[in-house]
């Protein structure tokens, strides 16, 4: 079997990512034109004619232009249709099939108090024209927490080539066995498991067989630990390859995604570290202030003249202490919800890392395969210059000439499988944890707005503040409350300063007149060049009042932007 490109001793390009690389690919093979392997439209590898063959008419649309100005590049800067379907074609055919697993329940598993740090996940999945599976349907299937765990370590180390979600910790702010904790571990484990079926190559493992066909908590991965011959080296071995110069990369996109996603997992880990100090320090700076409220309590003590002050420092321990607690409660959940959203992003970007450092050693392998296979062209060249030939010596080296030629084109296919996945799984990735940020951020201000106003409501409902310095200070309440109402609502505005929109009457009887209508005659369309009186003296308790509108009471109460 023959190089693509007949071997030079004295002209070798030792980069085998150049564009006179030893591995051809524009014409669809992988490998020279006699004896080679050709992958056909659906990525099966097959032996091709030697005689040349006719090459085959492609739509422009289909081929990018960046495959026209570089047909001869190891890597296409766009991963085109006939990209996907010869060397990814499970991505070119994902309409084709698909699983849905939805988790129904939480459960919790024993009666310790550690039940929960383990508990168990009710599932139910659906498949559709996936090989392997004896049901379609499948309800009530019991797992625990880890045997999740097993199902995703089995996936990251079973697929070098896809960027494996990382499996969400089970949340420490709620207690466990709460509607909170239940609610929150259900939402984290529904996001993993859409992420993981909405990925083209990892539902068609074989794995998720097992995982869903056998008996409740009998599930046990068929492969914990990469192979001893694997490409994803471990331990001291793939410390010692990653100090190494990473090879030459092609792929311009991928060359600087790594150092990207490495910021991405140091800054979070950062993130992470900052946060559990900042929340330390609200616990203890929250003590200190309780400490100094219940000592101002002490203060009542020496109004002997009047019982009024004496009460009245009372009443404010009461508010601050409940004020305190509040916030604290506040801050802790704010700095728990950004710890476990970053905790989430650094083992995202950890894995995608590693990922990709795989995919170095995958590109390492594929160099030291490239040499290999040039020294068996010279052992060769050197037997066939001799002049008395062993035919012993001539068989073996051409025995090892074969295995070196197969072993190059399997990690040349493997090298662009793994790339061309992981490019289209980069701007997945990017746009997810875009989504995913500002979807956190969201929820955080609607958190600290509904914080503000639960503060609000429990200081009214213990009554250590009036009613009128409670809700309706942010103009937020209820319609249908007013509607059920049976009594009127005043007409004019009895000193309640925090509402900008008129108050109605819901009765049978005329709506009530606005406050302008004094002046309505100004307002008018037919009296609009009508001089306007000034309001300066008598509707300056009006305009003070139109200034503060239900959105400015709601930012300066809740601290956030509308």
């Amino acid at each position: 079997m023959t190089s693509a490109i007949p071997y030079d001793p004295e002209d070798f390009d030792n980069n085998p990512f150049s564009e006179h690389s030893v591995i051809q690919t524009g014409d669809g093979f992988v490998g020279g034109p006699v004896g080679s392997v050709y992958y056909n439209d659906n990525g099966e590898e097959q032996d091709a004619d030697p005689s040349p063959q006719p090459e085959q008419p492609v739509a422009p649309s289909v081929i990018s232009e960046d495959h026209s100005k570089d047909p001869d590049s190891f890597f296409h800067k766009e991963v085109s249709q006939l990209d996907l379907k010869k060397f990814v074609p499970e991505r070119f055919h994902a309409k084709s099939f698909g699983m849905a697993i939805k988790v129904a329940d939480i459960e919790k598993n024993g009666n310790t108090s550690s039940a929960y740090r383990n508990p168990i996940v009710k599932l139910n999945a659906e498949v559709r024209k996936l090989p392997g599976f004896r049901k379609t349907a499948y309800k009530e299937i019991r797992r625990t927490y880890k045997e999740l765990d097993a199902l995703y370590r089995y996936l990251m180390y079973n697929n070098i080539e896809v960027f494996v979600p990382a499996l969400p910790a089970i949340p420490t702010l709620y207690n466990f066995g709460s509607i909170e904790f239940q609610t929150t571990l259900t939402n984290l484990l529904q996001d993993w498991f859409n992420r993981i079926t909405s990925n083209a190559i990892l539902v068609r493992n074989q794995e998720f067989v097992l995982f869903l066909e056998q008996n409740d908590f009998s599930y046990s991965p068929s492969k914990t630990k990469p192979a001893t011959n694997s490409i994803m080296a471990t331990g001291l071995k793939r410390k010692t390859l990653k100090q190494l110069h990473p090879p030459y990369d092609a792929s311009q996109e991928l060359a600087e995604f790594r150092p990207l996603i490495k910021s991405v997992y140091l800054a979070s880990q950062g993130l992470v570290r900052n946060l559990e100090k900042i929340a330390k320090l609200e616990k203890n700076a929250n003590t200190s202030i309780s400490d100094f409220y219940s000592k101002l309590q002490e203060l009542s003590g020496l109004e002997l003249v009047s019982q009024d002050m004496a009460n009245m420092w009372l009443k404010l321990n009461k508010v601050l202490q409940l004020a305190n607690e509040m916030e604290l409660v506040k801050h802790l959940n704010f700095s728990s919800v950004l710890i476990e959203q970053f905790l989430l992003v650094t083992e995202d970007t950890y894995n995608i890392k590693e990922a990709l450092t795989n995919r170095h050693l995958l590109m390492r392998e594929l160099v030291q395969a490239e040499e290999s296979t040039k020294r068996k062209h010279a052992n060769i060249s050197r037997l066939k210059s001799k002049s008395i030939i062993d035919p012993l010596k001539v068989d073996e080296a051409i025995k090892a000439l074969d295995a070196a030629t197969n072993w190059e084109k399997e990690l040349t296919f493997q090298v662009k499988r793994t790339t061309y996945n992981m490019l289209l799984e980069s701007r997945e990735y990017t746009d997810f944890l875009t989504v995913s940020l500002r979807k956190t951020f969201k929820q955080l201000a609607q958190q600290q707005i509904q914080a503000e106003r639960k503060k609000l409501a429990l200081l009214h409902s213990t009554k250590l503040i009036p009613p009128s310095d409670s809700l309706a200070r942010l103009g937020r309440e209820h319609t249908t409350a007013r509607l059920k109402s049976p009594s009127r609502v005043p007409t004019e505005r009895n000193g309640n300063s925090w509402t900008s929109r008129p108050k109605l009457v819901f009765d049978n009887e005329s709506p009530q007149k606005p406050v302008t209508e004094e002046y309505s005659e100004y307002l008018s369309d037919s009296k609009a060049s009508a001089p306007v009186p000034d309001l300066t003296s008598k509707g300056e308790v009006v305009a003070e009042e139109m200034s503060v509108d239900a959105k400015s009471a709601a930012t300066l109460l809740a601290g956030s932007t509308f």
